[in-house]
């Protein structure tokens, strides 16, 4: 058997569970919580671990003019999430991500001056921040803590893209579900 089976038989089932996983990253979830794990699911699957097991989810309001933390995954301590609660558009890699509608790579957490935020109690880190969009709207903002050092190709930052516009239907959905029984979040 010559390598390029081999390499085809060992990541055809690897892509068809991550296409499978992706379509679906796009239906109604039945909470944030479950959109935060299947997408942590899916993006680890991806990039093959490079991130660690913290990710957080921020929602946009807009009347407030900033993000809401609405779930996390992973050790945060209880000050870290009174302090990153709410954080303005345009502030810190999630602010930024939220106005301009880019996916963002962090390297370095102490290193990269768009990392506003300083919590020296944290190890060194790296963020994968991808803004979460209906159309042209951006809903919110899901942030993987990554590796330090860690960084990607421009087609995985495409998937990183393509995955935030699939969470964003799918939050499009549960928060317009939400809105018609005018349930609280």
């Amino acid at each position: 058997m010559d390598t390029v089976n081999e390499i085809e038989t060992i990541t055809a089932p690897q892509y068809c569970d991550i296409k499978q996983s992706f379509a679906r990253l796009g239906e109604k979830p039945d909470s944030l919580g479950s959109l935060v794990d299947a997408a942590t699911l899916l993006v680890n699957a991806f990039l093959r671990n490079h991130t660690e097991y913290r990710v957080i989810l921020y929602l946009a309001d807009k009347k407030a003019g900033g993000l809401r933390l609405m779930e996390t995954r992973g050790q945060f301590s209880r000050e870290f999430l009174e302090e990153e609660a709410f954080i303005p558009f345009g502030q810190c890699l999630c602010g930024l991500a939220a106005v301009s509608g880019e996916v963002l790579i962090c390297r370095n957490c102490y290193e990269d001056p768009r990392h506003e935020t300083r919590w020296y109690g944290l190890d060194v880190h790296g963020h994968y921040v991808i803004p979460l969009l209906y159309g042209d709207t951006v809903l919110g903002v899901l942030t993987f803590y990554t590796q330090a050092g860690v960084d990607i190709n421009n087609m995985q930052k495409a998937f990183l893209a393509r995955v935030g516009m699939q969470i964003g239907k799918a939050l499009f959905l549960w928060l317009q579900e939400r809105s018609r029984n005018r349930a609280p979040f």
